[in-house]
Order: C-alpha cells, then sequence, then structure tokens
C-alpha cells in the first residue's frame, strides 16, 4: 500500500521491454516480480534500474505505456474523477467503454457494495473525492473490504494497491487536523486489509509512503518509548534507495 494517487482508475497495463532479458528470474521468487509503486519522482526507476542490475533482472516501466494507450500524460489522465470519463472535449463518453469491456460502472458507495460483478469501475466523485472532514469518513475502508471481496475470488491471487492521497494534501496545507484526519482513515484501510490477512495466511501487507510534504518528520536516532532521539537530519534520498535496493536484493540472492 503506499499514498498519493487517484481513486479506482481501471487501467490497461501492458508493458514493454526497457532492456533484454539476461537472466532468468531467481529460484526464489520463481515467477513472481518485484513491484515499485509510488509517484513519480520518488525513485522507482533508479531503484528498479540499480535492483536490475544488481540482480540480472529486466525491468519495465508501465507509465510510458499507459500514456501511449490512452494518449494523455499520467497527471492529465489522473486530475479528475467521473467527469473525467463522461464530460470530455471529444465527446467521448468512456463509461460505455467501460460496459462494454465487462465492467459494471457505479456512481456510489452503495451501489459499489451491491455490486456482485467481477469487475467493478467506481466513480464515486464528480471531480476529487472529500476529505474525510469533508464527510468521506469510512469510504476508504469500505472500498477496500469491496476489492478485496472480489479479488480474493481468484485462486491464483492478486495484487492491490491502495491510497490515502490526501494526506499528502493536508500536508501541502501544512494543516495537522487534515492530515491527521486522513492518516487515520488510511489506518483504518489498512486494518481491513489485515483482517484478511491474518485470515487468509498468505497475504504479505506493505505499507510505505513516497515522500513528505510541510516538514512533518521523525528524526533518526534512537527510540525511546513514543519519543525519537537522536541525530535531527533526515537520510538523503540515495542512502534510502540505496537501503531498499540492499533489502530487496540480499532477500533474493539467497
Amino acid at each position: 500500500m503506499t499514498a498519493d494517487a487517484t481513486e479506482g482508475t481501471p487501467l490497461p497495463t501492458p508493458v514493454r521491454r526497457r532492456r533484454p532479458v539476461t537472466a532468468p528470474v531467481t529460484p526464489n521468487l520463481g515467477a513472481l516480480p518485484v513491484a515499485l509503486v509510488g509517484l513519480p519522482g520518488s525513485g522507482k526507476s533508479t531503484v528498479a534500474r540499480l535492483l536490475a542490475e544488481r540482480l540480472g533482472w529486466r525491468w519495465v516501466d508501465l507509465d510510458d505505456r499507459i500514456e501511449a494507450v490512452t494518449g494523455q500524460s499520467i497527471p492529465e489522465l489522473f486530475e479528475r474523477g467521473e467527469d473525467h470519463f463522461r464530460n470530455r472535449n471529444d465527446n467521448d463518453d468512456l463509461t460505455l467503454k467501460l460496459r462494454q469491456q465487462g465492467y459494471d460502472v457505479v456512481y456510489s458507495l452503495a451501489d459499489l457494495k451491491k455490486s456482485e460483478s467481477k469487475k467493478i469501475a467506481g466513480l464515486l466523485a464528480k471531480e476529487h473525492m472529500p476529505s474525510v472532514a469533508e464527510g468521506r469518513k469510512g469510504i476508504l475502508p469500505e472500498m477496500v473490504k469491496k476489492a478485496i471481496d472480489v479479488l480474493s475470488r481468484d485462486e491464483a491471487g492478486f495484487f492491490l494497491m491502495v491510497e490515502g492521497s490526501m494526506i499528502d494534501w493536508g500536508a501541502h496545507e501544512k494543516n495537522l487536523e487534515y492530515a491527521v484526519s486522513e492518516l487515520i482513515d488510511m489506518d483504518e484501510a489498512i486494518g481491513v486489509a489485515k483482517k484478511f490477512a491474518e485470515k487468509n495466511g498468505e497475504t504479505l501487507i506493505v505499507v510505505t509512503a513516497d515522500h513528505e510534504t510541510g516538514g512533518c518528520r521523525q528524526r533518526q536516532g534512537r527510540r525511546r518509548g513514543h519519543r525519537q532521539q537522536g541525530d535531527d537530519q533526515p537520510a538523503g534520498l540515495a542512502d534510502d534507495q540505496a537501503a531498499l535496493v540492499d533489502t530487496i536484493a540480499q532477500r533474493n540472492e539467497k
């Protein structure tokens, strides 16, 4: 799970190779890939390149392919909600195309919860979703529950990305109440996933953030109780990326 993107946009995800395959995937992973998810500029491509070089794997970047398929940049694609699908300058109603592809297109949480389809496109706002303070409380956990209910029907397993995008919005405004209320909402959504993972026994949950905004940060050093003591300077991005590469590589070089 990560933070900071859009809500419920189904996208095709064919990939292209950035480099030839030079080695098979390591035995520890079998046929399973490593997926790096985060905001543009957060270092995904750098980490992927370094990791691929170290393990002899190939790496792919979906952004270019998504832009090619949709004819739009990633920011353009994610900037609006329902209106981006229905009220377009080219008069092309994408909701009709979604239905033709077998999606149940829904516009409310109630209809989302009632849907029995295996493919659902939830367009729950005209533009941006409201904040928790504006009445969205509890919707993200419900969306996570529904997504898990649908995806877990597949015996082959699934990958689900859940985002608490408005944590960042509150931080940009330096509005602590806004940011914290969104963080709590995200925590409740993680709790839904955790309950499923505990019952399922074969599910990995990763909770991460790709950057910080507004100056709120945890200091380095030792932790005593709820207080952090030590150096007040955060580690550099390059150090964080190198540490991530080491962590993933060491688990798959054994």
